[in-house]
């Protein structure tokens, strides 16, 4: 329990940490876990002794026996730095598609996680840094968030993952709304330019897919993430 709550810790440290240098221009660094090594020791010890002194002589006669014992944990917890292509390539490369979908999937808030994940949908541009400065994001990214997260608390929107000949392959599927939910199923669609009729779409990498069978969403990686949470510091 020590040792996953101190590697937990040293985590959560060292990510506020970048957010804080992002926000003042400063290189951000990464040490992972290399090792977690127990160590035990138990040491035990058994003395006896004693003293014999004839009448005669002057002194005590008596016997004497001890035991000992002590035990030692010496935990070891090595680090190593990312660095290198891995490291630059942890920093730049956007977010996959999938990993998105499987996270949604598990539960997260569709409306936070996008949020901080996702730079366009369909053309609809996130908030983003550029140059030092905020850029607002475009009310029908706001919008569509607040209506991905009314859909996935209602089970109407679903994601799946699957492997296709061209690699793997991310859709979106529709379900029947009940009552109440109709209207913002058609809503979603109208933003995202999808035919109403079509209850499952494709999505793709990029700003803006032309196919009405598609949905383009462009994510952050992980340096244009730790940029935006470290303007807010």
């Amino acid at each position: 329990m020590h040792y996953s709550a101190a590697v937990a810790d040293s985590w959560k440290e060292q990510l506020l940490l970048n957010i804080v240098k992002s926000r003042f221009a400063d290189a951000p660094a990464f040490l992972e876990v290399s090792s977690v090594v127990s160590g035990y020791s138990l040491e035990t010890g058994v003395s006896v002794g004693g003293q014999f002194s004839p009448q005669s002589l002057r002194g005590d006669t008596f016997a004497a026996g001890g035991v000992s014992g002590k035990f030692t944990d010496r935990p070891t917890i090595s680090y190593s730095p990312m660095t290198g292509e891995r490291f630059a390539r942890s920093l730049i490369t956007p977010v996959p598609l999938e990993a998105l979908m499987f996270v949604l999937q598990g539960g997260t808030p569709a409306d936070f996680f996008l949020g901080l994940t996702t730079q366009s949908i369909e053309g609809c541009d996130n908030l983003r840094m550029f140059a030092g400065q905020f850029q607002p994001a475009d009310p029908r990214f706001t919008r569509l968030l607040q209506l991905f997260r009314v859909l996935q608390q209602s089970n109407v929107t679903e994601s799946a993952v699957t492997k296709g000949q061209d690699g793997v392959e991310v859709w979106i599927q529709f379900h029947p709304a009940g009552q109440g939910l109709v209207e913002q199923v058609a809503e979603v669609k109208t933003q995202l330019g999808i035919p109403q009729e079509l209850d499952r779409v494709r999505v793709v990498f990029g700003t803006l897919d032309p196919n009405p069978e598609s949905v383009a969403i462009r994510t952050r990686s992980l340096m244009q993430i730790l940029n935006t949470l470290g303007a807010g510091v």
